[in-house]
């Protein structure tokens, strides 16, 4: 095997360099090379026959008169990684949740948060609550009528009542009072359920009808005010 020197290795890339920047005058039809330190060392302006190279990195540039700027002009120019897209195939970052190591790509296991009044998370489905399909919805076909606030759906007879725990209920004849009595007192009297009492109020000199519903309390309605009795002959 041949071993070369360092300097002689210098010596040959210098002449590679230099039959390359030859050739690539010869197509582009420049009239001459122009070496320079760095592509910041370029004029501003080029020049379109000549070719510069650019010492630090040995890479050849021509002037592009249209654009007004240096583009690269030896044979196999740097290739750029486009961005990956949907539709074309090309380079992504390392971003949130994912890991690579020795060029897999993995994805880091996610936890649900709980839900609270700021934090977007998960919730189990509770009392009163059902799901199916992915749609939440209330039940409030049984519960307690005290603890929840509520007011169920009424009942299946007709006619009936909310009362004032919670339930559904029939209420009683409304349409006549069966029993009727007549009273004169100055307080009011005391009826039972289903009944009525007529009574003059001594003391307003008022005319009284007060009657008791089961399952309500006793309601008075004054029939006539200021009442003149005429005394018996």
């Amino acid at each position: 095997m041949e071993v070369i020197t360092y300097s002689e290795w210098l010596d040959q890339s210098d002449r590679q360099i230099e039959q390359d920047m030859a050739l690539l005058a010869a197509q582009r039809g420049a009239d001459a090379v122009a070496e320079l330190p760095s592509v910041a060392s370029f004029p501003v302006l080029g020049t379109s026959d000549v070719i510069y190279l650019a010492q630090d990195t040995n890479k050849l540039y021509t002037w592009n008169a249209t654009s007004e700027t240096y583009v690269r002009a030896d044979i196999g120019t740097d290739y750029v990684l486009p961005t990956a897209t949907p539709t074309v195939l090309g380079g992504v970052k390392v971003g949130d949740n994912l890991s690579i190591a020795e060029g897999v790509l993995s994805a880091t296991a996610y936890t649900l948060p709980t839900a609270t009044d700021a934090i977007l998370g998960g919730v189990k489905v509770g009392d009163n609550l059902s799901i199916a399909e992915g749609v939440l919805s209330g039940d409030y076909s049984t519960f307690t009528a005290e603890a929840s606030g509520l007011t169920p759906a009424g009942g299946s007879t007709a006619g009936t009542f909310l009362k004032y725990d919670g339930s559904w209920a029939v209420p009683p004849d409304t349409n006549t009072i069966p029993n009727i009595t007549f009273a004169s007192t100055d307080t009011e009297p005391t009826v039972v359920n289903g009944n009525g009492v007529i009574w003059f109020d001594t003391v307003g000199n008022d005319l009284k009808f007060s009657f008791k519903i089961s399952g309500y309390l006793t309601e008075t309605v004054t029939l006539s005010a200021d009442i003149v009795l005429d005394a018996e002959v």
